[in-house]
């Protein structure tokens, strides 16, 4: 009798560091792929405004930035640390406004200015690092990971969208 109490003290004590380390686990991969999410609708609303506004890349960046970090931002934010000018990159292109008198007059080299519609392309690439939890390298440790785990893991998303075409 006093053996099987004993068994199940020792059962308990090595499964609850694993049932934990499993938990911090499934938890940091959610919170990831939700980063992941936030980061591709920022990147929408970004390439949203290059089509709709008249904004350059400076004033996208600065938009995303507080679509993702501001304080009056309704739902999740993300650190505005981890969020740096660099790793916001967009590239507003767009066409060149022009007048009826103008495509009448230059009718053929206006054709071949924009016959490859993909040097038009805009984007918004985002990169977001995210902290590996500590319980990571205790698990590298343990089932032998021979790199180690990396301290940081970076997210990002992309959208683009052609000029002239809004999609």
């Amino acid at each position: 009798m006093n053996n099987s109490k004993g068994q199940a003290l020792l059962e308990t004590i090595i499964c609850v560091p694993i049932i934990a380390a499993l938990i911090v686990m499934i938890s940091f991969f959610c919170n990831a792929i939700l980063t992941k999410q936030q980061l591709l609708m920022a990147a929408r609303y970004g390439t949203d405004l290059i089509v709709y506004t008249d904004m350059d890349e400076n004033q996208v960046r600065n938009e995303v930035r507080d679509y993702l970090c501001d304080n009056n931002a309704k739902g999740r934010k993300l650190n505005s640390n981890n969020l740096r000018d660099e790793d916001i990159k967009v590239s507003a292109k767009r066409f060149p406004k022009l007048g009826s008198a103008d495509v009448y007059r230059k009718a053929a080299t206006i054709f071949q200015q924009y016959y490859n519609p993909k040097q038009y392309t805009s984007s918004v690439e985002i990169f977001y690092s995210i902290r590996v939890p500590k319980v990571f390298e205790l698990w590298g440790r343990w089932f032998g990971s021979r790199g180690g785990m990396p301290r940081n893991i970076t997210v990002s998303a992309r959208s683009e969208v052609l000029a002239g075409t809004g999609a």
